[in-house]
């Protein structure tokens, strides 16, 4: 557009310029829509696994941190725990209130209080890939 109007300010005729460049204007728009076919989920993908690369060790880190706070103090934070567990945060209430009961563990304002005999248990399972999921029995 800016230089259509470039090439009319100079003189030139508006029929002369609008064609020829519209004309080249929706070769290149099909040319990047045939690239971004070829190239888009390549690009898409390797979004994905860069996030994938920067999460994973903050989520390791996460679940270090809360390995460290309950040797130290045996309670945890709501709110980190609702991230490590990745509840959601509507529900997070009642689904840390049952899942607590389930473990046996307590919550006093904030915090997930867990009992002393229970932190060793409680570490292991924070420490797995996806923590507190249930075993499902073989038939």
């Amino acid at each position: 557009m800016i230089i259509q109007l470039g090439l009319y300010y100079n003189g030139y005729e508006w029929n002369d310029i609008h064609f020829s460049i519209s004309a080249a204007s929706s070769f290149i728009a099909a040319i990047i829509v045939l690239l971004m076919h070829k190239w888009m989920p390549e690009f898409i993908i390797s979004i994905i696994y860069v996030g994938t690369l920067v999460t994973e060790p903050i989520k390791k880190k996460r679940k270090e941190k809360v390995r460290d706070t309950v040797m130290d103090t045996n309670k945890v934070e709501l709110k980190v725990m609702r991230k490590i567990l990745r509840m959601d945060k509507k529900k997070f209430p009642e689904e840390i209130s049952a899942w607590s009961k389930e473990f046996g563990y307590t919550i006093e304002d904030d915090y997930l209080i867990v009992p002393d005999k229970e932190v060793s248990k409680f570490i292991e399972l924070i420490m797995q890939t996806k923590p507190f999921e249930k075993e499902t029995t073989k038939s």
